[in-house]
């Protein structure tokens, strides 16, 4: 919850962490996403890929695979829609890799209905990272030791958003 943020650090004012100031909650930007949050989606597929493991005698294994992959990737988030590790990016590509590995033997609406709801919470969770980190640099600008500093985050900036679309079109790619 955001209004429990505490620091052991002085109230002096804000600043990036290890600059010695409290953080202020007011501070975090929230992106106007009209669906359910990342962690129902991922909730969903998971439901999702184990009924169709009750359903599939031959790849129960494989679904309850996708579903153990979606549980650790559940476990990565520290909001709904926020990660805290890189980790539950990747758990995600493997669970999509897995279904793509199952739609050669499954109904290709079933493996629809589990992959849909994986690609919309990463592609969710994705687009907040990269707007927290732009509001981030925004607000504490100044904060910048010298101009090599905010190229550098600048230049990380562009490839994570880069990166977040192209991502999203591969797997679009692919469904």
């Amino acid at each position: 919850m955001l209004d429990d943020v505490s620091s052991s650090q002085s109230n002096a004012g804000h600043g990036p962490p290890g600059h010695n100031r409290a953080r202020d909650p007011s501070n975090v930007s929230v992106p106007d996403i009209p669906t359910n949050n990342s962690i129902q989606s991922l909730i969903l597929a998971r439901d999702r890929a184990l009924a169709l493991a009750d359903e599939h005698d031959k790849s129960a294994s494989e679904f309850e695979r996708v579903a153990d992959l979606t549980n650790e990737s559940i476990e990565e988030y520290r909001q709904f829609d926020r990660i805290d590790s890189r980790a539950a990016f990747v758990t995600g590509i493997r669970a999509q890799r897995a279904l793509s590995k199952l739609a050669k033997h499954s109904d290709e609406d079933a493996i629809e209905n589990v992959s849909k709801p994986l690609f919309e919470a990463y592609n969710r969770s994705s687009r907040i990272a990269v707007l927290d980190a732009s509001h981030a640099v925004a607000v504490y600008e100044s904060e910048f030791r010298n101009p090599g500093q905010r190229q550098r985050v600048e230049r990380l900036d562009k490839t994570a958003c880069t990166d977040t679309h192209a991502a999203a079109e591969r797997l679009e790619t692919r469904r």
